[in-house]
């Protein structure tokens, strides 16, 4: 079984609502390592990106911390995060479970801003950011984004890797690891 107090700087990537964030948070109040959302440092109140340049210089300085836990893709500084990381966790569960989860928070949260989202960002239910990440990125983009993940992985052999692949074995990979259970999985 995977020792997570093994590691210090864990990566959490995976689809849109693949539950990154509240796995995130669970491992770094078990291991007391600080937790990074990626979402928080690309993005100002009301959605609002910070620019490119901006991120990456915070990405930066957060990977160059000791420990952390860190979630979310943003792909383009995996090579980065992962030259510093030494686990990476997939969640790389379906498709359809993923776009079911973002449309349930959506309907369930709109106009109230999520635990760790950034400061100042409310779900919010509009075209946009329905067809945006619900259909565009958790139902058409997802097959390619795993081939894609899985080549950036593969050229990172220091790198270990878990890869879970359904919502089941989130909820046994809490379990196994003494992780607080999120609400909507007790």
């Amino acid at each position: 079984m995977l020792d997570l107090t093994s590691f210090r700087r864990i990566c959490i990537i995976g689809p849109t609502s693949s539950g990154k964030t509240t796995l995130a948070e669970a491992i770094g109040r078990k291991l007391g390592y600080p937790v990074v959302h990626l979402d928080n440092l690309m993005h100002q109140p009301g959605w609002q990106p910070r620019g490119w340049e901006a991120f990456t210089k915070a990405h930066d300085a957060a990977i160059a911390g000791e420990t952390w836990v860190m979630e979310g893709s943003y792909k383009q500084t995996f090579p980065q995060r992962f030259a510093r990381a030494d686990l990476v966790i997939y969640v790389d569960v379906g498709r359809l479970p993923s776009a079911w989860r973002f449309f349930r928070r959506l309907w369930l949260n709109h106009g109230t801003e999520r635990p760790f989202a950034p400061s100042g960002c409310k779900e919010r239910l509009t075209l946009d950011s329905v067809w945006h990440l619900g259909i565009k990125h958790a139902i058409f983009k997802h097959h390619g984004r795993r081939e894609a993940y899985l080549a950036y992985l593969a050229q990172h052999p220091h790198l270990a890797i878990h890869r879970i692949t359904r919502f089941k074995d989130v909820l046994a990979f809490y379990q196994a690891h003494g992780l607080d259970l999120p609400a909507e999985m007790q």
